[in-house]
């Protein structure tokens, strides 16, 4: 299977998705929808793509002009087929590969002290996300006017931790989508 990139400078490039049926790609109407609700946010971001599968997500925001993307996964599988596309779209210098279980990744970032301005997180729909985005607010990760972009299942309820808020909700058919900033206060 290939996901096309839609806008951008690598707009209608393929990329390879992961073997088997441990990820599930955002489909090309919520990317597109995620993309026109940040637009013109991408510009100079600093990406942090978690459960980053084939990469899509990061490498839709470096298209639109990201400066760099971390991508992160803990399915070797996944973070092959990630660097595989860096190399195809000729993006290497400015994408970092991590094979890391979530915690281990968000702790390894926190002690480079890194910091996003867009992070984009498409779980496992199954999965409590509760406990990934106190970790992300509480390792300080998310910029000040930094945001995090949420996929869920419809129905799937989360709690967003008292430090986040969510500044907008859309839903495509079965996706949820959550646009989450610091809270207010």
């Amino acid at each position: 299977m290939a996901v096309k990139i839609l806008g951008g400078i690598h707009r209608s490039r393929m990329l390879r998705t992961p073997t088997g049926q441990d990820t599930r790609p955002t489909r090309a109407m919520v990317r597109e929808a995620i993309f026109n609700i940040l637009r013109g946010e991408t510009e100079g971001a600093r990406v942090l793509d978690l459960f980053a599968g084939s990469g899509a997500m990061g490498f839709e925001a470096l298209s639109r002009g990201a400066a760099h993307a971390v991508f992160c996964d803990k399915a070797a599988n996944a973070a092959r087929t990630v660097k595989e596309n860096a190399r195809l779209l000729k993006l290497e210098d400015c994408c970092t590969v991590l094979q890391l279980v979530w915690p281990q990744a968000l702790a390894h970032l926190k002690a480079q002290q890194q910091e996003f301005d867009l992070i984009f997180l498409d779980p496992p729909y199954k999965m409590d996300v509760e406990p990934v985005l106190l970790d992300i607010a509480q390792a300080g990760l998310l910029a000040d006017s930094g945001q995090i972009v949420l996929e869920q299942s419809t129905g799937q309820a989360s709690h967003i931790p008292d430090m986040l808020a969510v500044d907008k909700a859309r839903q495509y058919g079965q996706t949820s989508l959550y646009f989450i900033t610091h809270g207010r206060g």
